[in-house]
């Protein structure tokens, strides 16, 4: 809720989907579809090809099919972004080479669930919590590879007091989560918790980066790319970047 509402609040025009059968209710066609079952199966090669297809929507959309938004949108610059499962499905849509996506933004994505066939080329951030326990040492180690890897602008941001689901709204429903907010188990000290940086805070590094690259990548505005150099929030993160 924090990232795409801040997103919207600078002008962007967000929309996102719920995959059918691997979220937890979706509607479709007036009936109600749980997770489960064989479309949950297809949901790791699904996944990339409903963002593509929420791109084709708004294609139509600014075509005339819908007349509040005809003329006015332009999908020809477009970045996708996903946390977690999201997170691989961002990265996947990258792989699958649609020109139209310019750039993406990952949040700890799970980049241990499928294989990406290209050198990213695409203009592309990446960020992660030092704490995950999700994705854990692995998946961040994946993450800092997947910067290596990348061949084109990248940029990689990492919270250090930060788990999973700093990078969600939970807060909303549990100050008390666990995984990055209240009290958590420790990645890098097994046996022992954190306190992970206020969720406030911790939205507030996402965003600042977020939206320099995106303003960057996609409206052009290259001075941004000085935001993007810079560590504006001391100790608790470490950046790194290769225009």
């Amino acid at each position: 809720v924090y990232f795409t509402e801040f997103l919207a609040s600078h002008g962007f025009v967000v929309v996102a989907c719920d995959h059918v059968g691997s979220s937890r209710y979706t509607i479709l066609n007036g009936q109600v579809v749980k997770a489960g079952g064989a479309r949950l199966d297809a949901s790791q090669a699904d996944r990339p090809k409903d963002l593509l297809f929420l791109l084709n929507c708004l294609e139509r959309m600014h075509l005339g099919a819908d007349s509040r938004f005809a003329g006015r949108l332009d999908t020809d610059r477009c970045a996708v972004t996903g946390m977690s499962f999201g997170g691989w499905a961002a990265a996947k849509a990258v792989d699958l080479g649609d020109p139209r996506v310019k750039a993406a933004v990952l949040h700890c994505p799970s980049l241990a669930r499928g294989t990406l066939d290209r050198a990213v080329e695409t203009p592309v951030m990446t960020m992660i919590g030092t704490e995950d326990t999700v994705i854990g040492a692995e998946g961040n180690q994946l993450c800092h590879k997947y910067f290596e890897d990348a061949r084109g602008p990248k940029y990689m941001v990492e919270i250090k007091p930060a788990g999973h689901v700093t990078f969600t709204s939970c807060e909303q429903y549990s100050a008390t989560y666990g995984n990055g907010i209240g009290p958590s188990r420790s990645l890098t000290r097994p046996g022992e918790m954190y306190e992970p940086l206020a969720q406030e805070e911790a939205h507030a590094i996402i965003n600042h980066y977020t939206l320099a690259f995106l303003d960057a990548y996609l409206r052009g505005r290259m001075e941004k790319l000085k935001t993007l150099q810079c560590n504006d929030f001391g100790e608790v993160m470490e950046n790194k970047y290769a225009h």
